[in-house]
C-alpha cells in the first residue's frame, strides 16, 4: 500500500465516522418525533439494535468482548466497512421509524438491508471478513 493509499483510507474512515455521527443524530430526532416514551434508553435500544445486526454485539457486549473500557466509544474501534454498515442501516432506521414501523419489524427490514449490503460487498471482492472481524 502506497503512502498515498493509506491518506485516502484515513480519510474515507473519518468521512465514514462523521457520516455515522450525523445517521445517528437523525435517527434520534425520528425517535423524539414518533415516540411517546420518555424513558433514557429509547435511543440505546435503537442503536443496540444495529450493533447487534452489523457486529453481532450490542454496545456492552462488544465493549467486554473487545477488552475495551466501560466508557469506551466503540465506533472508534471498527473497521471502516463497519461503520458504513452502521450509517447504511442508522439512515434506514430512521425512514422506518417516520413510517411508524414497529420495532421487530425494523429489526426484521433492517436485517434483510444489511444481508444485501454484504453481498454487495461481496460482488465488489470487498474482504467481507473485515465487517465480522470483530463479531466473531
Amino acid at each position: 500500500m502506497t503512502l498515498k493509499d493509506e491518506s485516502n483510507d484515513k480519510i474515507e474512515y473519518k468521512n465514514s465516522r462523521e457520516s455515522v455521527k450525523i445517521s445517528y443524530k437523525q435517527m434520534t430526532k425520528a425517535i423524539d418525533k414518533v415516540s411517546d416514551s420518555t424513558k433514557h434508553y429509547r435511543y440505546s435500544n435503537e442503536v443496540n439494535m444495529i450493533y447487534r445486526i452489523v457486529l453481532g454485539f450490542d454496545a456492552k457486549g462488544f465493549r467486554k468482548s473487545h477488552g475495551l473500557p466501560e466508557n469506551a466509544d466503540i465506533l472508534d474501534n471498527l473497521t471502516n466497512e463497519q461503520l458504513q454498515a452502521i450509517d447504511k442501516l442508522q439512515i434506514e432506521n430512521t425512514k422506518l421509524l417516520y413510517e411508524r414501523m414497529g420495532f421487530q419489524d425494523r429489526k426484521d427490514r433492517l436485517k434483510y438491508i444489511y444481508d444485501n449490503f454484504v453481498y454487495q460487498i461481496m460482488s465488489n471482492n470487498i474482504d467481507f471478513e473485515e465487517i465480522k472481524e470483530f463479531g466473531n
